[in-house]
């Protein structure tokens, strides 16, 4: 028999101090864990040095005399500001443009979603998944039509069969498929949406669309794998979790907003027991959307300045 060989601690500790050290950090007590900020010439160096330069170019940017040329030589591509200020704001931005009317016209179920998800969770978290699947449906197809709510869950059917043949080669075959049918079918999806949504929906669908597919092949990728994984033996045609994969895939927190959430990390997230409704937990989730609020607000100020 091997004698086992004792392991000096000591060492480890002394080695994890010094890393931390290096790196301006500071240990806190003998728990090597807790590391403290700690601030060195060179942090300070490189944050002055950095937001100084961010600081220098915008205000260049920002004051440039093209700006004044371009606003009175093209006045159509400038709208009156929304909060009353005398610069006047730049409507050429369609990604910002698009993303502002979604989060205007449907705040109301952003702000509802999160309360009915841990009512239903309080309730009987096991519709969870359930309920995720359909509110986010019902956003789809109040928002955008109901034949984008279609063209969705038919994304999700998609990639639902082919995780069940559990060939992650085919997955990545029918998300490119997916991806270009756009360049070889005779259907123009814009020329039929325009007339009943109008551009601002057709935009943010479309993104939608495009992110559908990155979580579609998550979920069939990451089924695939857990499959493989667990080795059993069995080779019988086994089906992921339908409600939980078409609740993850139409998630209406990240269903247009995005970016796309890992399938695993997601049914992590979901399986974890949920925090108890607190006084605190209430304060985080309003300071949440206040820092939501100040990001359009930044936002829609910047578009006042920056064309």
């Amino acid at each position: 028999m091997r004698a086992r060989i004792p392991v000096d601690t000591k060492v480890g500790d002394k080695t994890e101090r010094a890393h931390a050290s290096a790196n301006g950090h500071d240990v806190a007590g003998g728990d090597t864990k807790r590391v403290r900020w700690r601030w060195t010439p060179g942090k300070v160096y490189h944050w002055v040095l950095s937001l100084g330069a961010v600081a220098y170019a915008l205000g260049r940017f920002a004051t440039t005399e093209q700006k004044d040329f371009v606003q009175g030589y093209m006045p159509i591509l400038f709208d009156d500001s929304p909060f009353g200020l005398k610069q006047k704001q730049d409507n050429q931005n369609w990604e910002w443009q698009t993303t502002r009317y979604v989060m205007t016209s449907t705040w109301k179920w952003y702000l509802l979603h999160p309360v009915l998800a841990r009512l239903t969770a309080h309730v009987t978290p096991t519709l969870v998944p359930v309920f995720y699947a359909v509110y986010s449906s019902l956003f789809v197809t109040f928002t955008f039509g109901w034949e984008v709510a279609l063209l969705f869950l038919a994304q999700h059917a998609a990639f639902y069969v082919t995780a069940s043949l559990r060939s992650t080669a085919l997955c990545y075959v029918v998300a490119t498929v997916i991806h270009c049918q756009k360049f070889f079918l005779p259907f123009d999806s814009y020329e039929y949406m325009y007339p009943k949504c109008g551009e601002m929906a057709y935009w943010p669908a479309y993104v939608a669309f495009h992110w559908n597919i990155l979580r579609g092949l998550s979920f069939s990728v990451d089924f695939i794998q857990a499959e493989t994984r667990k080795n059993t033996g069995d080779t019988r045609c086994r089906w992921p979790p339908y409600w939980k994969t078409l609740g993850y895939m139409l998630y209406l927190p990240t269903v247009h907003l995005g970016p796309p959430l890992r399938y695993d990390d997601y049914v992590a997230q979901m399986d974890n027991p949920r925090p108890r409704c607190t006084l605190r937990e209430i304060a985080v989730a309003i300071a949440r959307i206040l820092r939501s609020g100040a990001h359009f607000l930044l936002m829609e100020s910047m578009a006042h300045f920056f064309y």
